[in-house]
This record gives C-alpha cells, sequence and structure tokens, in this order.
C-alpha cells in the first residue's frame, strides 16, 4: 500500500530526480496531461495495443482450445509446442523478434526476398512499428490463453453434450447453448489477466522500439517509464503511472464483478 500512496504523492509534486528540493502542486500534473497532446496520443496507443491484441489473442486462442480439446493426431505434441513461447521471457522472446525482423540482416526478409517481396522496416517505420509489436505479443501470449480456455472446456461435463445431442441439437447450437455459457467465466479470467497484463507493457516495447520511432509506439505506461528513467521527472512519470493504475482499478472491477455474477448464476 505504501508505494501507491507514495506514488500518488509524488503525482501531486514537481519532484526531478536527482534534485532533493520540490514543490506541492496539487492537481497540475493531472491537469497538464489532459491539455497534452501527447498524452492523448500515449492513451490512443495504449488502447489500439492492448484492444487489438487482446482481442487477436482471445479469439485465437479459442480457435486453438477448441481443436486441441478435440481428439486429434498429434495432439499432445502441438500442446507442447504450444507451450514454448510461454518459456521464453518476454524481454528475450522481443529481442528474439527485433533480430529476425532486421531490415538489413534478419531473416523474415530475407525468406520474402526469395519470393520477390520487398520487406518492410518492421519496428523502424510508423506505418509498421504497432502493428509489429502487437503481433510480437500476440505470439507470447495467446498459448496463455490456450490453456484457460482449454482446461475450461476440459471441466465442462460430457453429460451436458450428451443431453444436448438427445435434444437433436446440431454442432452450432450445441456451441452456443452449451459450450459458450459454460465457458463465459474462463473467458472474463482471462480478459482480466491479459487487460492488465497489456495495459501495463511495457518490456516487448523497451526491447524492441523503445517506443519509436519517434512517439508512435508509446504507451502510458511506457511513457511513465521514459519520464521516470530518461528523464527523472518522478513527478509526471508519477501522474501518468497513477493514471495507468486508475484504468486498470475500473477495468478490472467492472471483470471482477461480472465473473462473480456469472459464477453465481451458474
Amino acid at each position: 500500500i505504501y508505494p501507491i500512496i507514495y506514488a500518488f504523492y509524488l503525482s501531486m509534486t514537481n519532484k526531478i530526480m536527482m534534485n532533493p528540493v520540490s514543490r506541492f502542486i496539487g492537481l497540475k500534473n493531472y491537469i497538464n496531461n489532459l491539455g497534452d497532446a501527447r498524452f492523448w496520443h500515449y492513451v490512443q496507443i495504449t488502447l489500439i495495443f492492448v484492444l487489438v491484441s487482446v482481442s487477436l489473442e482471445l479469439i485465437i486462442g479459442f480457435g486453438l482450445a477448441l481443436l486441441l480439446n478435440q481428439n486429434i493426431r498429434g495432439r499432445s505434441l502441438f500442446r507442447i509446442i504450444l507451450l514454448v513461447p510461454l518459456m521464453i521471457p518476454p524481454v528475450t522472446a522481443a529481442l528474439m523478434w527485433r533480430v529476425m525482423l532486421d531490415a538489413q540482416t534478419g531473416p523474415v526478409n530475407y525468406m520474402l526476398s526469395l519470393i520477390g517481396i520487398r520487406g518492410p522496416t518492421w519496428l523502424a517505420s510508423g506505418d509498421t512499428a504497432l502493428i509489429t509489436i502487437i503481433a510480437i505479443d500476440v505470439w507470447i501470449f495467446t498459448p496463455f490463453v490456450t490453456l484457460i480456455l482449454l482446461a475450461g472446456l476440459q471441466s465442462i461435463p460430457e453429460t451436458m453434450y450428451e443431453a444436448a445431442a438427445v435434444d437433436g441439437a446440431g454442432r452450432w447450437k450445441t456451441f452456443r447453448m452449451v459450450t459458450l455459457p459454460m465457458l463465459t467465466p474462463m473467458i472474463f479470467l482471462v480478459l482480466l489477466f491479459r487487460l492488465a497484463l497489456a495495459i501495463t507493457s511495457a518490456d516487448t516495447i523497451f526491447a524492441t522500439t523503445a517506443g519509436g520511432p519517434n512517439i508512435a509506439t508509446t504507451t502510458l505506461n511506457f511513457a511513465a517509464f521514459q519520464q521516470l528513467f530518461d528523464y527523472g521527472f518522478m513527478g509526471y512519470a508519477a501522474s501518468l503511472g497513477i493514471t495507468v493504475w486508475l484504468i486498470i482499478f475500473v477495468v478490472t472491477q467492472m471483470l471482477i464483478n461480472r465473473t462473480r455474477h456469472i459464477w453465481r448464476g451458474a
């Protein structure tokens, strides 16, 4: 609790790192943020990054979970392969992709050149940098979504499907009336974890673009990191950090309340 309280206090000062003198300025940092075009740019980048990456992870992860829940050949091997991204620390994975996507020496552009396609500067162009970071995030965290939803699928009683078959329900109706309602609490649980982690994501951005080019991939959380460690503006950085914390608090409370309501209804 103390670090949070201290961060609130710092956000209401003009504290600069390595300067022992600071002054209490109240809500001035927050008011200045609301009138700062860069702040709203950070908000926009954060929203795009979070909404697109989490949506793709949920869609792809759900599809993979449904596939791996079937009795298909090589299912155990697929599950092992699926775990590989989870075994790699996000910073290491991001650095790995940074090397692979290097416009001059990376293997991705080299393979594209073999079929006559000139690869873009994935992480150095404002047109592709954010999309590339989203793709890296999806590669890293989709297995997590898949495993949680797969566990949820395997916890659905077989008698539910047998009853649906007896009632003459087809595949789509069984999915809509049995699978999806029974899996809804797990979906909200996945959203709870992934939204909170995506909003606070900074390691992937730091290891790939460092918020660039210019500020094309700078999220709110990474902006707070930069303002603190690159420029030493502790008060301003704290105001950005508290803003991120408030967003996460509101979003997670909504999801927790919704999940609790669903579990009680079940």
